[in-house]
């Protein structure tokens, strides 16, 4: 377990030197870098820990309860840069980062005067509160981004719905962990800890491979559409309207269920931004909705042609990637099940 650790350690600091290299500097790849930073040294900290290597590293005492306190709000304004596509996560930063650098003052003196023989040694009462402390706010800030994120979400703020998607599950996977942790401050049970590192080591790298797919995205090279902003001329309108139909019924992109903005975007020959502006602005919907509505209306048509084949074959050849969605899409639209639709319909054409 501790070498898994020392390897995911070096790994997550190799990522982070590099994120630093790139050429762009955004504010998005300086909180995302010391985020990694910080975290690995926390997995650093921790697999020296298992084998007793910090034990005579004086300096060093304690540490991880200071690099946690200040992991948690990098790796919160991190992630909300990346879900607020851009925009400024925090009006100041400072705040946040007062009680980490309070910490590290703290114990750099205790440790250092307690080895100097001037003071004794902190209880072990005082250094397992603030270390119960330091894990709650992991599960604060994660819980926070969360909530800001749902906000984000509910007040249409999101461009790139997939993307979003994706960073709060990592969100949720670190929020889980986080509570997982923290009840060992109360089971008592030290495996707890060393199981919960593990965890976030994997989080932490299956985050960087995903990264690596979603750069654009993480890094913040994409804009963030502005609402109610013209982002296409009148002229440009009406092409869109007839390029986007064309290709629907043509090309009927809608039967690949992993079809997203940017990719549909790319075959009309606009940005996503544009096309998520021009199906809210145009056809008052949203780009699942748009979707799926093509999706039904084949689906409709097959269960109608076709009253012996599965439904959920017909579904899937459509477009969508379970029967659980499309059963929750279909009654939505249709206020019935698909197979009490296909019974009527066979009723009302007396089959």
């Amino acid at each position: 377990m501790a070498y898994f650790l020392y390897a995911s350690s070096a790994c997550v600091a190799i990522f982070a030197i590099v994120i630093l290299l790139l050429r762009e500097k955004r504010r998005q790849q300086y909180f995302v870098a010391v985020s990694f930073a910080l975290l690995s040294y926390i997995l650093f900290f921790f697999a020296g820990n298992m084998i007793g290597l910090l034990s005579s590293v004086v300096p060093l005492f304690h540490s991880d309860i200071v690099v946690t306190f200040g992991a948690s709000p990098a790796i919160y304004l991190a992630f909300m840069s990346i879900i607020l596509e851009g925009e400024r996560p925090a009006r100041r930063y400072w705040p946040h980062f007062v009680a980490p650098v309070a910490a590290a003052i703290f114990f750099l003196a205790s440790n250092l005067g307690a080895w100097a023989g001037l003071i004794p040694p902190l209880p072990a009462r005082i250094v397992d509160a603030l270390n119960t402390l330091c894990d709650f706010s992991f599960t604060f800030y994660f819980a926070l981004a969360l909530a800001r994120s749902g906000a984000a979400w509910k007040r249409k703020e999101i461009s790139y719905p997939r993307d979003f998607f994706a960073m709060v599950s990592f969100l949720v996977a670190l929020f889980a962990n986080s509570l997982f942790m923290f009840s060992a401050h109360f089971s008592r049970v030290e495996a707890v800890y060393y199981i919960s590192a593990v965890l976030y080591a994997v989080i932490v790298i299956v985050f960087c491979l995903v990264t690596v797919r979603m750069h654009d995205y993480v890094f913040g090279r994409v804009k963030k559409s502005v609402p109610g902003s013209q982002l296409l001329k009148k002229s440009e309108i009406e092409m869109v309207r007839a390029r986007l139909d064309e290709i629907m019924r043509a090309r009927v992109p809608y039967r690949d269920p992993d079809l997203n903005l940017k990719s549909l975007s790319n075959l009309v020959g606009i940005s996503p931004n544009q096309l998520s502006w021009y199906l809210n602005a145009s056809l008052g919907m949203g780009f699942a909705d748009y979707v799926n509505g093509f999706r039904l209306l084949a689906v409709e048509r097959a269960l109608l042609d076709s009253p012996d084949r599965p439904i959920l074959e017909i579904a899937m050849e459509n477009g969508f990637g379970s029967k659980a969605s499309f059963n929750a899409i279909f009654s939505a639209k249709y206020g019935v099940s698909p197979r009490e639709f296909r019974r009527r319909a066979a009723a009302s054409r007396g089959d």
